[in-house]
């Protein structure tokens, strides 16, 4: 029996592939719970139409994704804390600390791995800071540290 697959099946068959099976798995396995249809012309064409849409607002966020980042791309943020005379910070700042300001000024949302910064932020003055955008999108970020 011809049937086209309606989710993932790991690790064999992903959604929309169509194989032939045994009539038995078919009927006994699959179809009952409901993850593959008797392969029709219909079906097949209301999957490829389902999937242009998901490609096409995939696509969409995409862009609407890199317009946000780019403008956060050379900005600058101020974090005002607690120092020492000597321009010490007597707390570090670290990503929860930026990620938290950049929602705050910018309305963005961050994820705190997006923020590459290898250890927290321990002086007073101007810290360029690297956003990954996108998996090989990098963009700068300028946060300014000043004394309370």
């Amino acid at each position: 029996m011809k049937v086209i697959f309606l989710k993932n099946v790991p690790p064999h068959v992903k959604r929309g592939q169509v194989k032939n099976v045994t009539d038995g798995y078919a009927r006994n396995y699959l179809l009952p719970r409901g993850l593959a249809a008797p392969f029709t012309q219909k079906i097949e064409e209301s999957l490829e139409l389902e999937k242009e849409k998901s490609e096409k607002s995939a696509k969409g966020d995409k862009e609407k994704v890199e317009n946000v980042f780019s403008a956060l791309d050379g900005k600058r943020i101020v974090l005002v804390v607690n120092a020492s005379d000597d321009g010490t910070l007597y707390a570090g700042v670290g990503k929860k600390e930026i990620v938290q300001k950049v929602q705050k000024v910018y309305k963005l949302t961050l994820n705190e791995n997006q923020i590459l910064l290898e250890k927290p932020i321990k002086s007073v003055g101007d810290h360029e800071i690297a956003v990954q955008a996108e998996p090989k999108k990098q963009l700068k970020l300028l946060v300014s540290i000043e004394k309370e």
